[in-house]
């Protein structure tokens, strides 16, 4: 544009008005770069004045900046390049920092005005404000930059997928989780690269046809949340996908973790026994963390050992050897890794123990198939109480460190508990020994409350007043046991106490009158104690029966002292020991018993003070009760501080903790000295003959049994010499039992002299005698003593006017050659005796070939003697109908021996034996605790429970024991005792009348029922019969057998069962076979009925599904 100089000042002056009215910046340079004019915009923008502008080359006082932040110089500025390029310079933008220190952002461009000359004449320049919409733009891309910068910080995926599934867009942290770059999988296929996972390929699909989706995807360990939203166009059709990733792999582990602290934690919370919290705590962190096993170690304090308290394995693991490996060590402190542990107070790891040096278990755990272990402790403040091995078959290599994390959260609550658990139980054994003291005491023991209602009632109370603990608790003392005349008094003490604490008769003994719930009074001994709780008030009295002391007092008080003497000998000597037998406590009782001071007897060991003769027994009684917690109670020397030995009848009970683990034993010892002397006469008397003071055959027996044991260790022989009397009973039957008895005691005293000191001469009964002769040479020995024998009666015996000739027959057993056993040698010693009578000689050695038992038959009854521990026998079971409600109300067990290599033996073979043998005892006793034992099973739905009937031999019955026996099998098993049945035999009934009645009526008394077995067959008398308390006659299989045939079983049958009812008594027919002899039974009355009719004796296993194929119903 060239300027019109006829236009003159006016024109410029009207050029300045027009560029002052315009909006944006203008400034104008001459043709020499001099400034020569701005607008009133320009002034604003650059914060300046026109006289700070105007003829100057630049406007000073602001600083000018590139978009890129680097400095402008004059030379840079849009106006001086238009100046010097001779050319519009266009879209330059400028940031100027003012002289205030604001700054502007400013888009410029500067125009020359050509002169004639050809030459910029003036440069104009104009500026647009464009600050606000660059701050816009720098905060839009600080945003992005902040979300990029988020995005690719995050545990998330952003990513786009177009309608055929490619990446458009993949950006964020998570990317380096999944192995992948950003961008790296732009333009591949989302579906193809995850068609391995389901659940991507089947949420793209579903987002690709329009549908929001949300699912939840594991990627080679990593958890993610994605959200799929498609984007859709204007006609409403997807066209693209956008999906949002987030890895919530620490948030899921996080809240794996909490779940398990919680668990622990709930454990801890609901769990009653430190057992139930062990057991969850290892199964809740094994299978929380993949474990295979976990081993809890207990620390044991008393004994500064650790052990094995509670293991776990997961499903299939079979690790039983490995735990079994585990349970056989205690470990000391610092010795394995549960004891370094316990040691260091901190955790370890192994990543394969089958590599560390020195893993004194490592074999077993590489049997195992175990290789990582981590082992932490449980502790509370300083204090470890045990540590917890957690082992893997995978080998870790990596240390599980949020396994860790959880252990540190859960160790403290768990030593906490442990901690609180001890105590708690050390308080509630603490409680039990004051309950067993209560209750072990004789004195009553009362506790009341300040209202004085009953809060405690001991068995010793119950045992002096007559109310019982439920009658008395809750009720007010004035009601049970003070009488009427007194109770204003109590009531007033007890309110004088409460309201100014005067203590009548708290701490004093006092004797007052007490009231027994019959109404009677009795003198009573009475000391009272109060204590205060958080409850108010608790009053304990200690109350003691003195009726008997008054009475005493009655008749000897002339003789007070003798009566305090009786008094304190009264008292039982009262003693609490530790697990080891230490003493914990001594009654005063010791000062008249053992003559110690309690506190001197404190801390030590009972077998100390035991007579040595006695120590071992009682050791192992005291360890036993420490083992399974039974009461003994057993009697042995203690020496007295004298040195001399009391006898003491000791009484032992176990005090357990909440957890059934017994913390200490209570004992309670009486002075039997006198008693045990007596017992020891009566114990001669029991080993000795009544009638010539010789060793009975239980003495003999047992010397033989000692003899045969020096003879083994030794290698030497010994001889058993059995001697029967030829014609005694001639004697008797002549002249009478008086002069027979002294005929006896003269042929002992011979036969005394006529063997050494060391040999034993013994009266088996009758006019049978035996000699025992231990460390013999050989066979001529033997006889030289039987020569003895035959010298010394040849002697004619003078009894009074009486002149009696005796001869003896005598029969040898020696050992080892005839017999290694006390059994066998007085056998085979009673076999060459009779040889000997029947040879009409003196005497005969015992010849194999004179015994009427074959060597096969003593091999087979050798056998039948170890069947029992080699668990050969088995028990049948074979149904017993009542006839009217044809239902099965017993079973008859009998006996089945499966002989290894002969199989199964015939019973009438193999009882028979047993009978010979002597063993019939055992099999008898072994067949009903089986019985009884099986019981259970046999009946199997709930109340169902029929009866057990068990055949007893004549040895069984002739046994003083066999009641407490069958009382103690009912107790174990827990059967009543209705339900067992006895059965005898008629034959052994008979055998021996008196004692058999006295065995079965003690049976009776119990409840438990008797059968006379095989009635008939045997010579029973109706006398003896009637008196028997007998419940049932078995008649005898022979007579059943063939009922339908013969006339005379039918009537033999019919007479029975009439007699059977006549007495009372059922009667039993055995041997049923066919329904004929059934209908025939039922027509005559039978009661109940047994035999392959019914059902053929069973295995229990298989009774009682035969039983409901069958017409006869289980009862």
């Amino acid at each position: 544009m060239e300027a019109d100089p006829r236009q003159g000042i006016d024109a410029a002056r009207l050029i300045r008005h027009v560029y002052d009215a315009v909006a944006c910046g203008i400034i104008v340079r001459d043709g020499g770069g001099t400034l020569v004019h701005a607008n009133d915009a320009a002034l604003r923008m650059f914060g300046a004045t026109r006289d700070q502008i105007v003829g100057q080359p630049l406007l000073g006082g602001v600083a000018r900046f590139r978009e890129d932040g680097t400095p402008l110089t004059r030379d840079d500025l849009v106006s001086v390049r238009a100046l010097r390029e001779k050319r519009a310079i266009r879209g330059e933008v400028t940031r100027v920092v003012r002289a205030d220190g604001t700054d502007v952002w400013l888009l410029g461009e500067a125009v020359p005005v050509m002169g004639a000359d050809g030459e910029p004449a003036l440069i104009v320049t104009s500026f647009m404000d464009v600050t606000a919409e660059r701050r816009a733009q720098a905060e839009r891309h600080e945003a992005e930059a902040r979300l990029r910068a988020a995005v690719a910080t995050s545990p998330v995926m952003l990513f786009v997928l177009d309608r055929d599934g490619r990446f458009l867009l993949s950006e964020g942290g998570a990317l380096k989780r999944l192995g992948l770059a950003p961008g790296e999988a732009i333009g591949r296929s989302a579906i193809e690269m995850y068609a391995n996972v389901p659940a991507i390929v089947w949420s793209i699909e579903r987002a690709l046809e329009g549908e929001a989706v949300k699912t939840k995807v594991d990627l080679g360990g990593v958890a993610f949340d994605v959200d799929y939203a498609p984007l859709r166009d204007a006609k409403g059709e997807t066209y693209s996908v956008v999906g949002l990733a987030v890895d919530v792999t620490e948030r899921s582990r996080a809240e794996r973790h909490l779940k398990t602290v919680h668990a622990v934690t709930r454990v801890i919370a609901g769990a009653s026994r430190h057992r139930d919290v062990r057991q969850e705590i290892l199964r809740t962190l094994g299978e929380s963390f993949r474990w295979d096993a976990a081993v809890f170690w207990r620390v044991d304090a008393a004994r500064n050992v650790m052990h094995v308290r509670e293991t776990w394995q997961s499903d299939g693991a079979d690790l039983d050897a490995w735990f079994a490996a585990c349970r056989s060590r205690e470990l000391r402190k610092g010795e394995g890794l549960p004891g370094r542990v316990w040691a260091s107070a901190t955790s370890a790891w192994i990543s394969d123990v089958s590599v560390e040096p020195g893993f004194t278990r490592a074999q077993a755990a590489t049997d195992a198939r175990l290789h990582t272990v981590l082992c932490f402790p449980i502790r509370h403040g300083d204090r470890v109480f045990a540590a917890i091995e957690f082992w893997s078959r995978e080998v870790r290599r990596e240390v599980d460190h949020d396994l860790f994390a959880v252990l540190e959260a859960v160790a403290d609550q768990i030593g906490g508990f442990v901690a609180r658990r001890t105590v708690q139980l050390q308080l509630q054994a603490s409680e039990a020994r004051l309950r067993g003291i209560i209750d072990s005491a004789l004195d009553a023991v009362v506790t009341l409350d300040e209202t004085g209602r009953i809060t405690e009632w001991s068995p010793g109370a119950q045992t002096l007043f007559g109310w019982t603990r439920e009658e008395a608790m809750g009720h007010r003392l004035t009601e049970n046991i003070i009488p009427e005349r007194y109770r204003g008094r109590h009531e007033a003490a007890l309110a004088r106490f409460l309201a100014t604490g005067e203590r009548t008769i708290l701490g004093r003994r006092i004797e007052i009158e007490a009231q027994h719930r019959d109404g009677h009074e009795l003198p009573v001994e009475l000391t009272v104690s109060a204590t205060r709780s958080e409850g108010g008030w608790v009053f304990s009295a200690f109350i003691r029966d003195i009726a008997d002391r008054k009475r005493m007092e009655d008749d000897l008080r002339s003789s007070e002292a003798r009566f305090r003497l009786l008094a304190e000998n009264s008292t039982d000597l009262i003693t609490r020991l530790d697990p080891d037998g230490r003493r914990l406590y001594v009654s005063p009782a010791a000062r008249t018993i053992l003559g110690y001071e309690p506190d001197e007897l404190l801390g030590t060991r009972v077998e100390d003070f035991v007579h040595p003769d006695d120590a071992a027994d009682a050791l192992t009684a005291l360890r036993a009760v420490a083992a399974d917690g039974g009461a003994r109670r057993f009697t042995l020397r203690m020496r007295r501080k004298d040195g001399t030995f009391v006898w003491l009848e000791l009484a032992t009970r176990a005090v357990r903790d909440v957890e059934g683990a017994i913390v200490e034993i209570q004992s309670s010892s009486r002075d039997v000295t006198e008693r045990v002397r007596a017992e020891e006469a009566l114990a001669h008397q029991a080993l000795h003959d009544s009638l010539t003071g010789l060793p009975n055959r239980a003495l003999l027996q047992d010397r033989v049994e000692q003899a045969l044991l020096a003879a083994r260790r030794h290698g030497t022989s010994l001889a058993l010499l059995f001697a029967d009397l030829d014609r005694f009973k001639e004697v008797n039957d002549t002249f009478g039992h008086p002069m027979g008895d002294d005929l006896l005691r003269e042929v002992a005293v011979r036969l005394r002299m006529a063997v050494r000191a060391a040999d034993t001469v013994a009266r088996l009964g009758g006019d049978e005698f035996a000699i025992l002769l231990p460390q013999i040479t050989d066979v001529r020995e033997a006889m030289d003593v039987c020569e003895r024998i035959r010298a010394s009666l040849a002697t004619p015996v003078v009894i009074g006017s009486d002149t009696l000739f005796v001869e003896a027959s005598v029969g040898i057993a020696l050992s080892p050659d005839h017999g290694n056993d006390v059994d066998t040698l007085m056998r085979h010693a009673d076999v060459a005796m009779y040889v000997a009578k029947r040879a009409d000689t003196d005497c005969a050695v015992y010849e194999p070939g004179a015994d009427r038992y074959s060597p096969t038959v003593i091999e087979l009854a050798s056998d039948l003697r170890h069947s029992i521990e080699r668990g050969e026998l088995a028990l049948h079971f074979q149904p017993i109908v009542d006839m009217r409600s044809r239902q099965v109300v017993a079973v008859e067990a009998l006996c089945r021996w499966r002989h290894p290599e002969r199989g199964m033996v015939p019973a009438t073979e193999f009882i028979a034996l047993a009978e010979e043998s002597g063993f019939i005892r055992q099999l008898g006793l072994w067949t009903l605790a089986e019985a009884l034992r099986q019981r259970a099973h046999l009946w199997p739905e709930e109340g169902r429970r029929g009866d057990v009937a068990v055949n007893m031999s004549l040895r069984n019955l002739r046994s003083a024991e066999l009641p407490a026996v069958i009382d103690n099998l009912l107790r174990t098993w827990n059967v009543p005792p209705s339900a067992l049945r006895i059965e005898v035999t008629e034959t052994s009934a008979m055998a021996d009348v008196e004692r058999t009645l006295a065995t079965l009526t003690q049976l009776h008394e119990m409840g438990v029922a008797i059968s006379i077995d095989d009635f008939g067959t045997g010579y029973s008398s109706l006398a003896y019969l009637h008196r028997m308390p007998v419940d049932q006659l078995k008649i005898d299989r022979s007579f059943i057998l063939d009922l339908e045939e013969n006339a005379n079983s039918q009537a033999i049958v019919g007479s029975t069962i009439v007699l059977a009812h006549s007495l009372g008594l059922k009667a039993v027919a055995e041997g049923v076979e066919t329904a004929q002899a059934y209908k025939r039974l039922a027509a005559l009355g039978c009661d109940l009925a047994q035999g392959n009719y019914f059902g053929a004796p069973l295995p229990p296993g298989e009774l009682a599904p035969a039983l409901r194929g069958s017409p006869w119903s289980l009862a």
